[in-house]
Order: structure tokens, then sequence, then C-alpha cells
């Protein structure tokens, strides 16, 4: 980009959109799925971590989410009363339970066909080249999402003192610094 006023017009738009619309969404969406389960927005997102890595150690998962033990213990119970993951003994240790979806979760399916083909007809409007070009967007701002994530919990909590960061109060305007608002 040459930095031109329209250019970065375009780039203010692209990031509303992606942080402040598509985040609302997919968290809209998420909240969904947790509703139909019977879980919590957490507990959803504990049992997508879940289905990611496989089969998992309550302290692995422990790890994953930041949670103590006592609460991951909480967090498995809620979602195998819902259904969706099962504990079993670990085939090479006995002592280890692992903590792996449960068959019956396969439910969720159907759930995720409906967005599925709702996202191959939206690609289906665009070209080979295009959808390329979306593709490189996608995972330069999931590195983005990511490095910023890491770097927030390295930081850990905003000193009260330091006023770079504030939200902006009531108003629908957030401000991080730096002139930055959306």
């Amino acid at each position: 980009m040459s930095g031109s006023t329209e250019e970065a017009s375009t780039c203010t738009e692209i990031t509303r959109i992606v942080v402040r619309e598509l985040n609302e969404q997919m968290a809209q969406y998420h909240e969904a799925i947790a509703e139909r389960l019977g879980l919590t927005l957490a507990d959803h997102k504990a049992f997508d971590l879940v289905c990611k890595a496989g089969p998992l150690t309550a302290g692995q998962l422990a790890q994953l989410t930041n949670l103590t033990s006592g609460a991951v213990t909480g967090l498995v119970d809620r979602l195998e009363h819902a259904g969706v993951v099962r504990r079993e003994r670990d085939l090479h240790d006995r002592r280890r339970v692992m903590i792996q979806p449960s068959p019956n979760a396969e439910f969720l399916t159907a759930i995720l066909d409906s967005l599925s083909g709702a996202l191959m007809e939206a690609c289906s409007r665009y070209t080979e080249q295009e959808l390329t070009t979306v593709i490189d967007f996608t995972q330069r701002i999931v590195a983005i999402f990511h490095a910023e994530t890491a770097r927030l919990q390295q930081e850990g909590n905003h000193d009260e003192e330091d006023t770079s960061w504030h939200y902006g109060g009531p108003s629908d305007t957030h401000s991080y610094g730096h002139g930055q608002s959306f």
C-alpha cells in the first residue's frame, strides 16, 4: 500500500469490521452453540480446546485454560454431564485420566455443517486468486491476534496508573492509546 488517504480509510474499515463486527458475530455464534449444549461460553470454549487438541489430561486442560485443577474438575464435570466429553483411563498409564470428546458430540456436526455450507457458498462468489488473498489476509490477522494475545498475557494486568489504556466509558468507542479507537 502506498499510504494514500483512501487506502488508510479502507484499512480503518477493515479493522472495524474484523475487530468489532466479526469478533462480535463469532462470539454470538459460539454463545448460541453453548446455549444449545446447556453450557456457558467458557465451558464451550474449553470443549473446543479438547476437540482441537485431542485427548488431554486435566492438567493439560488447566494449562490451556489458565484454570486451577479444582476449577478444571468442575469444568469437566459440566462437560461430561452435557454429554460432550468423557473421561477415560490412559491406555499406556492407567493412573492418568484422559479427557476426550464424546462420540455423542457428533450432533455438533449438523450445527457446523450449516455454517460450513454458508461459508462455501460465500467462497463461491470469489475467484481462486481472490480467495488466496483472503487466506493470506486471514492468516496474517490470526497471527496478529496470536501475538497480541501473547503480549497481553505476558504483560499481565495493566497498571492502574498506566493511562495509555483506558475504556472510553458508556459510549460505544474504546480508546487504546495512540489515538486509535473503534
